[in-house]
């Protein structure tokens, strides 16, 4: 008999039974999956994180970079993705400053207002592409550290003879990729809406001699955990931006940037001297 027949005796279309099957496994693959997701999770939960300054931050990007090297001639493009994925391990806290209003590379930016009493905190994270004009998805980043260069000064002509005393300033630094935090918009675009950015915004009652006393000391602290990102093969990656001088603005500015690929677990401001937590903000649906 054959195995139609045994179908079509047993009421079933061979067809129905096979895609039924093909559905279940898929089914079950997806439910495995979302079992080691809230695995992963819990352990994050209870998993110490390591503490980094800003300084020992740009030395793990460091040692990841040099540890996700190029193939080596005895190495397979899977393997090397293997040896990449293992880097992506461990979860990581690193404190850095907030900033004011309108302080485009902070993640979290302050502002008093006397009048009413109330600290306003607006976390805001810009949304930034790294790689080739292929790779169409922004993800938000968090810049953990920069420092600026004097490049010196030069004389720059237009296109139509006119000349300028140009500034020429370096920035170099590293940041986070948040690749659990994609963003539908496009870096630098101008958008009628600037609350686009914006995650949560909060305000929080003090008086002025309060907020003399603490907003100057706060701090925030990011908890993350790299991740290794396999369209790319990779768990850091570098991007250089030049901003060409104009008339109106004579300064020529260089932006090196080191990115750490890596999943957002929290960030929070909070107040060293004594621990309390102002405001935070903890990703939905992180992975």
């Amino acid at each position: 008999m054959s195995t139609s027949g045994i179908a079509y005796n047993l009421g079933l279309n061979p067809l129905t039974s096979s895609v039924s099957a093909n559905t279940a496994a898929s089914n079950g693959a997806r439910d495995q999956a979302a079992r080691e997701r809230a695995a992963q999770r819990a352990a994050e939960e209870t998993t110490p994180a390591n503490v980094l300054t800003s300084k020992q931050f740009a030395e793990l990007m460091q040692n990841l970079k040099t540890k996700s090297g190029p193939l080596d001639e005895y190495e397979s493009r899977f393997d090397r993705y293997a040896r990449i994925k293992l880097l992506g391990t461990g979860k990581y806290e690193v404190v850095i400053d907030p900033g004011k209003q309108f302080d485009f590379d902070s993640c979290a930016q302050l502002k008093f207002d006397p009048e009413s009493g109330t600290l306003e905190i607006v976390w805001k994270l810009r949304g930034k592409m790294v790689g080739s004009s292929s790779d169409q998805i922004p993800y938000r980043t968090i810049k953990i550290r920069k420092s600026l260069h004097d490049g010196g000064d030069y004389i720059g002509t237009n296109a139509y003879g006119a000349t300028r005393n140009v500034s020429s300033i370096r920035e170099s630094g590293s940041a986070l990729m948040l690749m659990n935090m994609p963003t539908a918009k496009a870096p630098y675009s101008i958008d009628p809406d600037p609350n686009l950015d914006i995650l949560l915004r909060e305000s929080v009652s003090m008086t002025g001699a309060e907020a003399r006393r603490v907003v100057p000391r706060l701090k925030v602290r990011v908890t993350f955990a790299p991740v290794a990102r396999s369209d790319r093969a990779a768990i850091v990656d570098h991007d250089f931006e030049y901003l060409r001088p104009t008339l109106d603005d004579p300064t020529a500015l260089s932006i090196d940037t080191d990115y750490l690929y890596a999943n957002l677990l929290r960030v929070e401001l909070f107040d060293p001297a004594t621990n309390k937590v102002l405001s935070d903000y903890v990703p939905q649906g992180r992975y």
